[in-house]
């Protein structure tokens, strides 16, 4: 659970707020200010290569019926990394990427207001936020990626690897 508030300027995400209730944890953002939690400058984290990297991802309610989920990404990621973890609120989970605690997200059937504020959070701490495919994130199709940016094409180049597979069955 957060709260999660997001400007946009001509469709563009410009400022980013996330409150978590719980930890009593406020990250902000800026274009061009950095990012923050509780007033403290926050940065992704380091870590080099996706065998190293502890991940986060979602599912939507109905992914027993909803063909177009996640699960098959989730699968695959779990056996090349330290592990996925799914904690329910997309917000948060681009905070933690925000602030290092995660290496990196991905997700779909989001909706503007999940992400709006998170990708100001991930850019402004030194990541990146893309499509799946790396091309710019289009926040209407409620898929995302974002990464330490370290680990962007390798998760890409993942991501994109089983969506063929899953195609092809």
């Amino acid at each position: 659970m957060a709260v999660s508030v997001g400007l946009l300027i001509r469709g563009i995400p410009q400022v980013g707020v996330v409150f978590d209730p719980i930890r009593q944890e406020l990250f902000r953002a800026a274009k061009g200010l950095g990012a923050t939690c509780n007033r403290r400058s926050i940065r992704v984290s380091a870590t080099p290569d996706l065998s190293k990297s502890l991940l986060v991802t979602g599912f939507a309610y109905d992914r027993r019926q909803t063909p177009d989920n996640n699960y098959a990404e989730f699968s695959h990621l779990t056996h090349l990394t330290q592990g996925v973890r799914r904690d329910g609120a997309a917000a948060l989970d681009l905070a933690y990427v925000a602030a290092g605690r995660l290496d990196g997200y991905w997700e779909r059937g989001l909706s503007i207001w999940d992400i709006a504020a998170g990708v100001v959070l991930v850019e402004e701490a030194g990541g990146r936020v893309t499509a799946y495919d790396r091309t710019p994130l289009q926040l209407s199709s409620g898929r995302i990626l974002a990464t330490n940016a370290h680990l962007h094409s390798a998760l890409s180049q993942e991501l994109l690897q089983v969506a063929s597979q899953v195609q092809n069955r």
